[in-house]
Formats: structure tokens, C-alpha cells, sequence
């Protein structure tokens, strides 16, 4: 069984982890406001660093359009050595969490229903830039499937930030409100996927 990739997804584990503990210690202190303006500072720092890694950060003089949905997951579901590809699916999901966790808490978005189509949205709009700058300075192969896994990220960083609206502590301890596990379901769907590639992989394929 290839490895690869649990160091990464321990890492954004931990980080939510950290991200729901300060959250709750925000509310404590009544400080929603200085929490979101710290979350604001790191979603700039997050966004220019992401950016220049994308399109500033590469030597490569290669453009490529690659129009076929999905081709990287068909790869790891059919062919025999591609844990790189498998690798690189988790890579960009992963990358785009913390997106997806910082714009809508620094934008002060909790409670409100935009919060998700928002969220969502502007992660497909970065990706989106990404891609098509990747493809006019001729620095990477755009395609579909990084699309996607951007705003899958996205999608779950925002299930992870509206799971921690959802908990509160108290003299009693913590208490989770009604609908927490829902706010879930797009972490909980992509654990889930990626629990049937890699069992399909070792058990089937192999």
C-alpha cells in the first residue's frame, strides 16, 4: 500500500483541528471580530503564496489543454503504477481547504446562506485563474480534473468551517447543535471516495 498521501492528509487534520479550537476560544472571549481579521490576514497571505507557486514558481515552458473529464481518476481506477496520479488528485483537494476555511470566516460569513455558494465560488474562480494563466504563459498542462479537485476542496474546507459554527463550549462543556454532522457530508464524501479508490486499488486491481 502506497503512503503517500497521509502525511498530507494528516496534516489538514490537524490544521482543522487547530482552526475549530481557535474558533471556539474566539467565542469564548467574545472576539469573533479580531478572529475574522486574523483569518482575513491569512487568506491574503495563503492566496499570494498559492499564486506565486502556481504561476510565478514554475520553469517549465510547457503549454497543454487537456479536454477529457475525469482522465486522472480513470487512470488510477484502471492502470497499474499511478500512485503519482493518485498523489497528485489528493494534492490538489487538499490545497484548496484552507480556502475554503478563510474566506467565508474572514468575510464574517457564518450563519448566513451565501456562505457556501460564495465559498464555493471563489475557490472555482482561483482555480479557474490558475488554469487559464497556467495555459497562456505556457507553464503547465491545464485540464479539467485540477478544476475539480480545486473546488472539491473548496467545498470541503467550507463543510469544515460550518461544522465549527455548529459547536459551542460552555460551562457544561462542548455542545454540538443540530445539523453539525451535515455540514460535514463534502469532507465525509471525499474521505469516503478516496477510502474506495485506494481499497479497490490494493484489493481489486492488484
Amino acid at each position: 500500500m502506497s503512503y503517500c498521501v497521509y502525511p498530507q492528509l494528516f496534516f489538514i487534520v490537524a490544521a482543522s483541528i487547530v482552526y475549530i479550537c481557535l474558533c471556539l476560544r474566539s467565542r469564548a472571549k467574545n472576539e469573533p471580530r479580531k478572529f475574522a481579521n486574523t483569518c482575513g490576514l491569512l487568506l491574503v497571505v495563503y492566496t499570494t503564496v498559492l499564486l506565486y507557486l502556481a504561476l510565478m514558481g514554475r520553469t517549465t515552458e510547457i503549454r497543454s489543454f487537456l479536454n477529457v473529464p475525469f482522465w486522472s481518476y480513470n487512470a488510477v481506477l484502471t492502470e497499474y503504477n499511478t500512485f503519482d496520479i493518485l498523489s497528485l488528485i489528493f494534492e490538489n483537494i487538499l490545497v484548496f481547504i484552507p480556502l475554503g476555511i478563510l474566506f467565508p470566516e474572514a468575510l464574517n460569513l457564518r450563519g448566513k446562506r451565501s456562505a457556501i455558494p460564495l465559498t464555493v465560488g471563489a475557490g472555482a474562480f482561483l482555480s479557474f485563474v490558475i488554469e487559464l494563466g497556467q495555459y497562456t504563459y505556457a507553464i503547465g498542462c491545464t485540464e479539467f480534473d485540477d478544476f475539480f479537485n480545486n473546488t472539491l476542496g473548496c467545498a470541503v474546507g467550507c463543510g469544515i468551517f460550518c461544522f465549527a459554527g455548529k459547536i459551542s463550549s460552555d460551562e457544561n462543556g462542548l455542545r454540538i447543535e443540530k445539523g453539525a454532522l451535515r455540514c460535514l457530508l463534502p469532507a465525509a464524501l471525499t474521505a469516503c471516495g478516496a477510502l474506495m479508490i485506494i481499497l479497490y486499488r490494493e484489493i481489486i486491481l492488484y
